[in-house]
């Protein structure tokens, strides 16, 4: 993390939006500090199409005079195998559960895992910011509404509370 171009006393700690697709657990620790605890969150595993990103607390307070550097660690899974036995039978059975990187779909002897992280500054300008991923709307057929619901996803950084909502349609009156 590189420091603003104008240092103040009063800078607020950044917080960082991480989207991790296809990963289970993420941690961000500072390099120099070998003592810190790790606090762990969790990823978008099965990279579900309207998941946020992670809004994320720096672990220690960037300097504000030169670079801070941070390790981010990241959790993939790949598979468990069980075993059971059917004595009666003498049957043995394996099941194996994998996630991802199945090296027989893959055509390879190696798991391949293919995990994608992204990781920006939360924006200090705006304290609501609109969410896309999280808009609802319904169907349209020959012009008409079919449905009436409609959801305008935003994202805040305070705690916000919609009190009262006003329609404006001139056909609904």
């Amino acid at each position: 993390m590189i420091p603003p171009a104008k240092a103040g006393s009063e800078a607020a700690v950044p917080r960082i939006l991480v989207q991790l697709k296809q990963g289970s657990y993420f941690t961000i620790l500072p390099i120099d500090e070998t003592q810190q605890t790790p606090e762990w969150y969790l990823g978008n595993i099965y990279d579900m199409e309207q998941a946020l990103p992670r809004v994320v607390n720096l672990p220690t307070s960037p300097d504000p005079t030169n670079p801070t550097e941070y390790e981010i660690f990241i959790s993939g899974d790949y598979e468990v195998t069980r075993f059971g036995y059917l004595s009666i039978c003498s049957l043995i059975t394996i099941s194996k559960i994998r996630l991802f990187g199945d090296p027989h779909v893959m055509n390879t002897e190696v798991p391949t895992q293919v995990i994608s992280l992204s990781v920006e500054v939360e924006s200090d300008q705006m304290t609501v910011q609109h969410e896309s991923s999280q808009d609802v709307i319904c169907d349209f057929v020959d012009g008409l509404a079919f449905g009436e619901v409609i959801g305008i996803g935003f994202r805040s950084s305070i705690w916000s509370t919609v009190t009262r909502v006003i329609s404006q349609c001139s056909a609904c009156i």
